[in-house]
C-alpha cells in the first residue's frame, strides 16, 4: 500500500462507508450494527465519510422535500416498477420490503401514511424528520461522521482497504460505497466516484444517462402555462424500430419541459430526435374527441375546457393551435406531438440510470464478488426506478443487505 500515512494506521475501522447520503445513511442506521455490538464503545470502530458539508441533502429534496419514503403494496407488485433491474433485485427486496422500512420510522417516531397513489410519506410532510433518524440511528450504532472528505482513490493490501480523501487516508476492513450518482451533483452526487471504482477495483459501470427528468420538446407552445397540472394524462415516446413506451399519470407543464410524473418516468427513453406524444383526455380516443367536437359545435377554449374537465388556459391554447379545424383540435387533444429536444439533463434528474453492474455484485449481500469486504448500495448501482417511492426504497433495500452482512462478519 503506498500513499500518506493512515490516520488509523495501527487501529483499522471494521467498516466505513463512503456517502451520507440516502443509501449510506439507512446502512449506517440499520438495526444490524446493534446487534453486532460495540455500538459506541471507545473509540470509534465505523465511519462515514461524506464529500460534502451537509448529510443527506438529496433525501431532504425528495419528494419535493416531504420524503417519499416508499411505496406501499405488495413487493411482487412493485418489481415492475424497476425495469429490467427487477429480476436480479427481487430477492433483496423482498428479504428487506417496503414494510421494514415504514417500521423502522415508525418505530423511531415518525408516523407515515400512503397518498391515493400509493406513495408514503411523513404525516409531518417533513423530510427532515426521516433524515434526524437515520442520523440519530447511525450514531447509536457507534458511527462517526466525517464531512468534507472527498474519495479520490482505494487500495489495499492484506485484506485491509485503505481509503484516500484529498487530505486524509483511512484503514478498514470493510467498505460500502453509497455514492449515489450523477443527478443534482450540486448536493455532491456528481459521479466522481465511478472513475475510482474503474481505475482502482476494476469495476465495469454501465452508461450514466439522467432519469426522472424533465422533457425538452422543440418548438415547446406552452411557456405560459408553467405550475398548470393535469392528473390523468398518457405519455408516449416513439423511437424509430424500438417499441413505444407508455406512461400514465399527472403531467406538469414548466416554463420550457413537460414534468410531473408521467413525464419523468418515461424520461430515459426520451432520446433527442424522438417522438413524444400526449393524451390530454385519455382514454378518450381521436374518433370520441372528433365526434365529440362535431357534436356539440366545439369552438372556444371555454367550451372545451368544459366538455373535457381541460385548464381554460390549456384548453385555449389548443383551440388556437387547432386553427378552427376540428380534426386537428382532436389530434391535439389525444395526440399532441413532439419532437425530443432534449431532457433536462443531470442538473434536475431525481436518479441516475447505469452504474456499477450487477453482475459483478452478490445480489443477496451487494458484495463484490472480486472484492470481498466491499459492497455497492443505492444509486451507485446500475438500478433505477419510475418515480413514487421506488428508488428510496432500493436505497433501503440494499443498504440493510449490506449492513447485516458486513455486520455478520466483524462481531
Amino acid at each position: 500500500m503506498t500513499g500518506r500515512t493512515a490516520h488509523n494506521d495501527t487501529n483499522p475501522y471494521d467498516v466505513i462507508i463512503i456517502g451520507a447520503g440516502a443509501s449510506g445513511l439507512m446502512c449506517a442506521a440499520s438495526p444490524a450494527w446493534a446487534q453486532s455490538g460495540n455500538a459506541g464503545s471507545g473509540d470509534p470502530k465505523r465511519l462515514v465519510l461524506e464529500g460534502g458539508r451537509r448529510c443527506g441533502l438529496k433525501l431532504l429534496m425528495s419528494g419535493g422535500g416531504h420524503c417519499n419514503i416508499t411505496h406501499e403494496g405488495n413487493m411482487r407488485d412493485l418489481l415492475g416498477a424497476y425495469g429490467e433491474a427487477g429480476k436480479a433485485l427481487r430477492t433483496v427486496l423482498y428479504k428487506y420490503g417496503n414494510r421494514d422500512s415504514m417500521q423502522f420510522l415508525e418505530q423511531a417516531g415518525v408516523p407515515l401514511y400512503a397518498d391515493e397513489s400509493g406513495r408514503v410519506l411523513p404525516v409531518s410532510m417533513q423530510a427532515q424528520d426521516v433524515l434526524d433518524v437515520y442520523l440519530k440511528a447511525a450514531s447509536q450504532n457507534g458511527f462517526a461522521v466525517c464531512r468534507e472528505e472527498r474519495v479520490t482513490a482505494i487500495g489495499e493490501q492484506d485484506n485491509i482497504y485503505c481509503i484516500y480523501t484529498e487530505s486524509h487516508s483511512f484503514l478498514t476492513r470493510k467498505i460500502v460505497i453509497a455514492t449515489g450518482g450523477c443527478s443534482y451533483p450540486t448536493t455532491g452526487s456528481d459521479g466522481g466516484m465511478f472513475e475510482v471504482l474503474q481505475r482502482d477495483l476494476g469495476i465495469a459501470v454501465s452508461p450514466l444517462s439522467p432519469a426522472l427528468v424533465p422533457v425538452i420538446p422543440e418548438e415547446y407552445p406552452y411557456e405560459e402555462l408553467a405550475g398548470i397540472s393535469l392528473q390523468h394524462v398518457r405519455v408516449s415516446i416513439h423511437r424509430d424500430g424500438q417499441k413505444s413506451v407508455h406512461r400514465e399519470g399527472a403531467l406538469l407543464f414548466t416554463h420550457g419541459a413537460f414534468s410531473g410524473p408521467c413525464a419523468l418516468d418515461i424520461s430515459s427513453h426520451a432520446a433527442r430526435g424522438s417522438r413524444i406524444a400526449l393524451s390530454y383526455i385519455h382514454p378518450m380516443t381521436f374518433d370520441d374527441a372528433y365526434a365529440a367536437i362535431r357534436a356539440q359545435g366545439l369552438r372556444t377554449g371555454k367550451a372545451v375546457a368544459a366538455a373535457f374537465a381541460l385548464p381554460k388556459r390549456l384548453a385555449a391554447l389548443l383551440v388556437q393551435r387547432a386553427a378552427d379545424s376540428p380534426k386537428r383540435l382532436a389530434h391535439l387533444l389525444t395526440e399532441d406531438t413532439f419532437v425530443v429536444k432534449d431532457t433536462e439533463g443531470f442538473k434536475t434528474a431525481m436518479v441516475t440510470k447505469g452504474g456499477a453492474v450487477l453482475s459483478q455484485i452478490h445480489m443477496t449481500t451487494m458484495e463484490l464478488k472480486d472484492h470481498p469486504g466491499i459492497y455497492i448500495i443505492g444509486e451507485a448501482l446500475d438500478a433505477d426506478a419510475i418515480s413514487g417511492g421506488y428508488n428510496l426504497q432500493l436505497c433501503w433495500s440494499t443498504a440493510q443487505a449490506a449492513a447485516f452482512a458486513a455486520a455478520a462478519e466483524v462481531r
